[in-house]
Formats: C-alpha cells, sequence, structure tokens
C-alpha cells in the first residue's frame, strides 16, 4: 500500500508556488527541494541524501541512497524554468556512467521519473509527470509518493513501470 503524502505535500504547494513565480535560482530551489525530500518523502539528510553526487569529474545535484545503495538522481532545475527533454539528457548520461536505472527531474513544481535502459545506448523513459501546482489533487500525491522512502523500499516504483510497460 502507497504511502500517502498529501497533507505533507499540501504544505509545500505554496512555497514552490512563490518560487515558481519569483523563478528562483537553482541552488535556492535545490534547498527547498532537499527538504521536501526529508520532510514530505521520508528521507535522513544525513544518511540518505548526498548532494552534488560526483560522477566521473561530474555532478548530479542529488543522489538518493536506501541502505547505503544509490537508488535513483534527482536533477533539479530553477524553479521557474520549463522542464524539457535536454534536462533529462544531462542526468541520463550520469545515470548511465553510474548504473542507476532510476531519475527524478523536477523544478520544485513539476516532477517527472524516469526509468532509464542501456541495452541499445540511453533509453530515458517517462513514467510519469505530475505538477503539484495544477494537478489533480490526489493525482500529484499518488504519483511523488512512488518516490517515498518506504515506497522504494518495497518496490512500489518497479511494481508500476512493470504495470506501465504492460500496458
Amino acid at each position: 500500500m502507497q504511502v500517502d503524502i498529501s497533507s505533507e505535500l499540501k504544505k509545500y504547494i505554496p512555497i514552490f508556488q512563490q518560487a515558481s513565480e519569483q523563478n528562483i535560482n537553482e541552488a535556492e530551489t535545490s534547498l527547498r527541494i532537499g527538504k521536501f525530500l526529508e520532510d514530505v518523502l521520508g528521507y535522513d539528510v544525513f544518511q540518505d541524501i548526498t548532494k552534488e553526487h560526483t560522477i566521473k569529474d561530474r555532478y548530479v545535484d542529488y543522489a538518493i541512497k536506501v541502505d547505503g545503495k544509490v537508488v535513483f538522481f534527482i536533477e533539479i532545475k530553477q524553479a521557474g524554468m520549463e522542464l524539457r527533454e535536454k534536462h533529462i539528457e544531462q542526468a541520463s548520461n550520469y545515470a548511465a556512467n553510474a548504473g542507476v536505472s532510476w531519475v527524478a527531474l523536477t523544478n520544485g513544481r513539476c516532477w517527472q521519473l524516469y526509468h532509464l535502459s542501456f541495452d541499445d545506448g540511453i533509453q530515458s523513459d517517462l513514467i510519469w509527470s505530475a505538477d503539484i501546482l495544477s494537478d489533480d489533487t490526489k493525482d500529484a500525491p499518488l504519483k511523488i509518493s512512488y518516490l517515498h522512502k518506504k515506497s522504494i523500499l518495497k518496490g512500489e516504483h518497479e511494481d508500476y513501470y512493470a504495470k506501465i510497460k504492460a500496458l
């Protein structure tokens, strides 16, 4: 059963709305995402989150670890910036070099989860996209909850991917 993050997520709606309206820079957006990871998604800032994770002389914004193993990367963009396909290409290269098959792309307001496969080059498949300001009040929390630490531990993101792929 998925973790219900709707009440915690509601607290962040005004924070990310203001950040988006003010078009705050990537560093400020990253600070808010770090707190979001802790407060809403259940990660321990000291054990589970590595900021500016190094991969072959490059840095991904966040590496999220469970039981000491990196399970997904997060690439952050400026709060007011629209997420584009070229942004996932950058994160996909980091993930390919590290052997990580999950990448989240976010500007705080919009969240996208990608699954990567490395059979014939790097293939990135958008699994879901959620906008916490304009999506259905149940849809965004449901999707983003797949990134919650408890959901990751249970493999719910993998199950969801398998279901999407089958359909």
